[in-house]
């Protein structure tokens, strides 16, 4: 489980810094990140929307209601978490640092993706509504932060 949650950091991750770095080069700011983490949280519900709950809806599961909600639940979770990540790979793009922020950003993913294999619901709710709040609290003091940064620039 460890290898699978910390490998998926590092896919991931990479990709942001590649998609960040190379495809939107000069595209940073804090609206950019969220659009980014939004399309890649965006994307990822999608998938999981389908394989996970689709098969339900298709077998006429009768309690298919419970999980379309707490799929819903998850994956606005996993969204925020996704803008999270995506504010630490633009922070490292930023200040010229990619790798010491990319290793971050691979810590935070692998952690949050291992917290499963506890296979504890207490555990695993309290990791996703930590991602919600660190998501928000970063979001708030990096938009601050960078429209402070750009005025003294001007």
């Amino acid at each position: 489980m460890a290898i699978a949650a910390f490998s998926a950091g590092v896919f991931e991750e990479t990709g942001r810094v590649v998609g960040l770095g190379v495809l939107r080069k000069g595209k940073t700011s804090w609206m950019d990140a969220v659009a980014f983490g939004l399309g890649h949280g965006g994307i990822e519900a999608v998938w999981i929307g389908v394989i996970g709950v689709l098969p339900n809806v298709l077998n006429e599961d009768s309690s298919i209601s419970v999980a379309v909600l707490l799929s819903g639940a998850e994956r606005f979770c996993a969204m925020a978490f996704h803008i999270l990540l995506t504010l630490v790979i633009m922070e490292g793009i930023r200040r010229h640092k990619k790798l010491f922020y990319w290793l971050i950003a691979v810590v935070l993913h692998g952690l949050y993706d291992f917290s499963i294999a506890f296979q504890n619901t207490i555990l695993i709710w309290g990791v996703l509504i930590f991602g919600v709040v660190a998501a928000m609290i970063a979001l708030i003091f990096t938009k601050r932060k960078w429209k402070e940064e750009r005025g003294t620039r001007q």
